[in-house]
Parts: structure tokens; C-alpha cells; sequence
């Protein structure tokens, strides 16, 4: 049977160093219920001239504690051994890191900053490959429908024939913060045609030196003040006041080339972003970048911001 490998090698912000993890199991065949756990193995991740074992922690999850410095655009090297397998490799490199800059009073606005220096110690904004996801809850489990964008580089793969003007705030009383819903209202004004992104997620891929595309004025229009902003809105058609719970968010991801090759052909294949690898994974139709086996190894950097 196949040896199925989803490992994606995490940066947080707030975390220099924290537990990475990986799932090894075979590929399920037709008919049958339950994942087969790989439990006998050994796992290996080399980086900067330094190796990190793995150690499995129950039911095909292994895990091992490997810092990830906001400087280390430097490859991974993964290598697996299983009895009566050839060896499983993969590669990966970790993507420049962002942040989201504070002091941001509009929902929904999005700063990325621009720290990295070049070859001539200048600050510049490099190209960002980002995944967004807006989530009702903490387990991620429950999205919002649709999102919408002004950033002019959202990738239109998952557009559907919706457009911001379509959402109806009306049915909200103007005294269920007034404020709050005339924000929205007037994002809404001012970009009607902006279309809806379907699957509760947009994939925006930022060049170089990002900028927004709009004269001054145009900013100010949509509450935006920086070329480095954008806007990104969640919500359902119908909107039937406020009902935020204090869980929802959005979790933004800049991701590796291999893992953004990835999560575009899974939705593209199945309509929906899942990670049961073992139980879906179409051998013939889906990227992957394990030699020896099949499943994804990737790398991503992760903000999150909370949903107002």
C-alpha cells in the first residue's frame, strides 16, 4: 500500500520555537473505514546543517520541537524510512515571514509590513504567496461562506457570479452598532462589483513591492491609508445582525510554493479544502512533492487577527 505524508513546517510569529508535526499513514483502499497508522519508522528533518528526529506520538502522528527563525529561508530536507519501503523524501523551504501591523481601526484591514532588507540593506516588500481563511471558531472546522476582497491580486479561481453588492446589510438596525455597520456599508458602497470568493478563503499572490493600485483619494474612499493595506470582508448573503461570538478570525497564511501548488489543486479537485489525506487523496489528480510516497511537505507562516 502507498505511504501518505502531510508535514508542514510552521512559523509563528510568537513562537521561535515550537512542536512541528507530521501524519504517516498508508493510503486507505476502497471500502475500508479506518486510517492504517504507520507506528514504525524513522523520521528525519534536516535544516541549516542541523538534524531533528521526530518521535511518534500515537495513531500516525509524529512530532519534534524545531525552531524556526524569522531569518531561515534556508531548505528542509525531510527523509523517512520504512521497513520494506524505499526511502521518502521531500524539500521545502520556508517562505519570507510578514506581519500584520498594529493600530489598524477599520475591520477587516490588513497591513503587511514591509522589515525585510535586500542586498542593500533597504527595506522592501517581497512577493508573498497568502492564503486567508475566516473561521467562526476555534477548531476551524466552521468557515464563513464567502469573502471578499480589494486587493486587485486575489486569484479568481474560486470567484463565483456574486458580488459585494449582493450581501444585505439592511435587515440590521442602524442602532446595532451604528458605527460598525456603516463601515461595512460604505466598503460595500464603494466596491459593489467586487466579486464573492466561495469556500470561506482568498489566495492573493503579491508581487514585489506590493502597492494597493489606488490614488490617494481612492484610499481614503475605501478606509485604506497605506499602498501596503487591503481590505478582506467575511460574511453570508444574508446578514441577520450581530452575531460574533468572540471566536471568529482570520488566519492568514504565507505559504511555500510546493504547499500553495497543493492547497489550489485539493480545492480545484474536491471543492473543499481537507486534510484526511489518507482517506481522499487522488494519486493522479492532486500535486504532491514526496518521492517515495504521496501527500504534501510544505512550509507557511501564520498571522492571525480577530474578526470585529
Amino acid at each position: 500500500m502507498p505511504i501518505v505524508v502531510s508535514c508542514l513546517i510552521i512559523h509563528n510569529p510568537e513562537q521561535s520555537e515550537s512542536a512541528q508535526h507530521l501524519d504517516l499513514f498508508y493510503a486507505k483502499p476502497k471500502g475500508v473505514g479506518e486510517n492504517v497508522p504507520i507506528e514504525d519508522a524513522s523520521v528525519r528533518l534536516f535544516a541549516t546543517q542541523q538534524q531533528y528526529e521526530f518521535a511518534h506520538v500515537g495513531n500516525g502522528r509524529w512530532e519534534s520541537t524545531v525552531p524556526v527563525k524569522t531569518n531561515d529561508l534556508d531548505s528542509y530536507v525531510l527523509k523517512i524510512d520504512v521497513p520494506g519501503h524505499e526511502t521518502i523524501t521531500a524539500k521545502t523551504s520556508v517562505p519570507h515571514p510578514f506581519e500584520i501591523l498594529p493600530g489598524t481601526y477599520i475591520p477587516g484591514t490588513i497591513v503587511l509590513s514591509d522589515h525585510i532588507k535586500n542586498a542593500h540593506g533597504e527595506s522592501y516588500s517581497p512577493s508573498h504567496k497568502l492564503w486567508i481563511f475566516a473561521h467562526k471558531d476555534a477548531s476551524h472546522n466552521v468557515s464563513y461562506p464567502y469573502m471578499i476582497t480589494s486587493n486587485a491580486f486575489a486569484d479568481d479561481f474560486n470567484v463565483t457570479s456574486l458580488r459585494f453588492g449582493d450581501v444585505d446589510y439592511s435587515a440590521i438596525p442602524d442602532e446595532d452598532y451604528a458605527s460598525f455597520w456603516s463601515i461595512k456599508r460604505a466598503k460595500q458602497n464603494n466596491i459593489p462589483e467586487a466579486p464573492l470568493h466561495e469556500g470561506g478563503f482568498i489566495r492573493i499572490d503579491l508581487p514585489d513591492n506590493y502597492d494597493n493600485c489606488l490614488d490617494l483619494d481612492s484610499r481614503h474612499g475605501l478606509y485604506l491609508g497605506s499602498s501596503s493595506e487591503f481590505m478582506v470582508e467575511a460574511a453570508p448573503l444574508e446578514c441577520k445582525g450581530n452575531r460574533i461570538t468572540g471566536e471568529e478570525h482570520l488566519c492568514i497564511l504565507g505559504v511555500s510554493d510546493e504547499y500553495d501548488r497543493f492547497l489550489r489543486e485539493a480545492f480545484s479537485h474536491w471543492g473543499k479544502i481537507n486534510h484526511d489525506l489518507a482517506s481522499l487523496y487522488s494519486y493522479d489528480n492532486i500535486y504532491t512533492n514526496i518521492q517515495g510516497g504521496f501527500g504534501i511537505f510544505g512550509a507557511c507562516c501564520i498571522v492571525t487577527m480577530d474578526i470585529y
